[in-house]
């Protein structure tokens, strides 16, 4: 059976679990009209976002907290206009405030996310070149 999830436990940071690479495999990508945009971590764990407006990353959906740690990754470009992305209560910095992600036109940036509890967000921002 191919269909099968892998799940171990690790010294103090409680339960992973790697679904399955034939449903999680590719991405979701999302858009944005109305400056904001909210994944949803039951849908997938690597998403996609180009820029076409200042946009706010709301709180995600379906957070599946219980003890469990789950990680994702949002890839996020920018257009030939340079906008901003902000972030809703959830997400934080790893020890100190969140960063921001590159404002230069055609910059592509990676967030990498932990999700720690039902409300709180551990995030990673990597800016990459153009």
């Amino acid at each position: 059976d191919t269909n099968v999830d892998l799940r171990f436990q690790t010294k103090g940071d409680g339960v992973h679990n790697f679904a399955d690479a034939a449903v999680r495999s590719g991405q979701t990508t999302l858009t944005s009209t109305t400056n904001s945009v909210a994944i949803d971590l039951a849908d997938n764990q690597y998403y996609y976002h180009l820029l076409t407006e200042n946009t706010t990353l709301a709180n995600p959906s379906n957070i599946p907290f219980g003890g469990q740690t789950m990680e994702f990754a949002m890839f996020v470009d920018q257009n030939s206009t340079a906008y901003t992305l902000g972030f809703g209560t959830f997400y934080n910095g790893i020890g100190s405030t969140l960063g921001a992600i590159g404002t230069g036109t055609g910059v592509k940036c990676r967030l990498d996310g932990i999700v720690r509890s039902s409300t709180w967000i551990d995030v990673v921002i990597s800016n990459g070149a153009t």
